[in-house]
């Protein structure tokens, strides 16, 4: 709905408005596309690899008792998108009600209402017709896969049979890429050392990512405010009559600013 909504920037009138709602949607794609990147690097955390510990080696699939309470969070999300234009209407209908729209703009705000309510109404087809696809795939993989014996075999190295789970592929993989071209942004730093040597022995890699926000805004900004706070306790001094001629000096200066506006 953001990304139809922002496309719509072209047909207004402004070009600073324009160039502002286009930059938005760049905004928006390059977060969804983060966001893809992110949820990959969970799954490859979760369920891709070999074990690397021994507790990961002996896991034990849950028992229903144990996932039925993710099931209810998980049921709600599918339900509103399968669901979506409904939800729209409940959400614009209690809206409307709170902060109604003027009169003039009342036509245009029913237009646009409707045209949400058919954009939703096509994704939420959309996502239906997928997840039925997944689950007529899952049907048929299960009918194919009955009468034959299903066998667990160790991944695929490239011929190299002496692997172990230190030298695979970790969920760094998914990330790296994506971190090369933000490296500069974020003040992503990479050391390597080696031994000297055709075959070195040993070899460390550290990989450091500084938060730039941390450092560069809030650590800054909280500080001067913590300096400025420092500042004004001289102040608080504990001496009543002062006190009194502060309150005395703030009803002039108040006084003299509304004679004068």
């Amino acid at each position: 709905m953001l990304g139809l909504s922002l496309l719509d920037g072209p047909a207004l009138s402004g070009v600073e408005r324009q160039v502002g709602l286009l930059l938005a949607l760049a905004g928006l794609a390059c977060i969804s596309g983060l966001a893809a990147a992110l949820y990959a690097k969970a799954y490859g955390i979760a369920f891709l690899g070999e074990p690397r510990s021994e507790m990961a080696a002996n896991v034990h699939p849950l028992s229903w008792r144990t996932l039925w309470p993710l099931a209810l969070p998980a049921a709600v999300c599918l339900a509103g998108g399968l669901a979506a234009p409904c939800f729209f209407d409940l959400a614009a209908g209690a809206a409307h009600s709170a902060l109604p729209l003027p009169p003039h703009l009342q036509q245009a705000g029913l237009n646009g209402l409707a045209r949400a309510h058919a954009s939703l109404g096509a994704a939420a087809v959309i996502g239906g017709a997928g997840l039925a696809l997944a689950l007529i795939f899952l049907l048929v993989r299960k009918c194919l896969l009955k009468k034959r014996a299903v066998e667990a075999m160790p991944t695929w190295g490239c011929g190299f049979q002496a692997g172990s789970a230190r030298i695979q592929y970790t969920d760094a993989g998914f990330s790296e890429p994506t971190a090369k071209i933000f490296a500069p942004a974020m003040g992503l730093k990479t050391q390597l050392h080696m031994d000297d040597g055709i075959f070195p022995k040993h070899g460390e890699l550290s990989v450091t990512a500084p938060d730039r926000l941390r450092s560069g805004l809030f650590t800054p900004l909280f500080s001067a405010v913590e300096s400025i706070c420092n500042a004004c306790k001289v102040i608080q001094h504990g001496k009543i009559h002062l006190y009194i001629l502060y309150i005395l000096a703030t009803v002039v200066g108040l006084l003299v600013w509304g004679l004068r506006s």
